[in-house]
């Protein structure tokens, strides 16, 4: 993509090797987010329980975003987890019954506050860059 006047070209990258988050911007070679390990090591430790609660509730997709995946400003003991859920349609469930049921559902297995935004609400730009700066998946069906 190119800038306004075509004569630059805007890029950013982010990519993550072994919890070292690397990002790229214009006018820098990277730059070192941070050591994303502390979110790593709390999702992996309960990966197999987060998959079977994103098939009970129909999950088709759940993302980390915010200060868990971003790590510049996560603490493991207090932050809360910030997750961005797509849904499948089903008639199991309803989807007041798939969203507060995922919502409990992480809020125990992981003992603490959750944010559940879904992808049909998301319409904010900002809001919508700032989740794309950080997110990172933890479930795809």
């Amino acid at each position: 993509m190119r800038g306004a006047k075509g004569d630059i070209e805007w890029f950013s990258w982010r990519h993550s090797i072994q919890g070292i988050v690397f990002c790229v911007f214009p006018g820098h070679r990277f730059r070192l987010v941070g050591d994303n390990s502390e979110m790593i090591n709390l999702v992996e430790e309960k990966r197999s329980e987060l998959a079977d609660l994103c098939r009970e509730h129909h999950v088709r997709r759940l993302e980390l975003f915010g200060s868990a995946a971003a790590v510049d400003s996560f603490d493991p003991a207090a932050s809360d987890l910030d997750f961005l859920v797509e849904f499948e349609r089903t008639d199991q469930m309803n989807p007041a019954q798939q969203y507060f049921g995922l919502l409990e559902s992480l809020k125990r297995l992981f003992g603490r506050e959750i944010d559940l935004v879904t992808v049909r609400s998301l319409r904010n730009p900002y809001f919508i860059e700032s989740v794309n700066a950080s997110r990172e998946s933890v479930y795809a069906a």
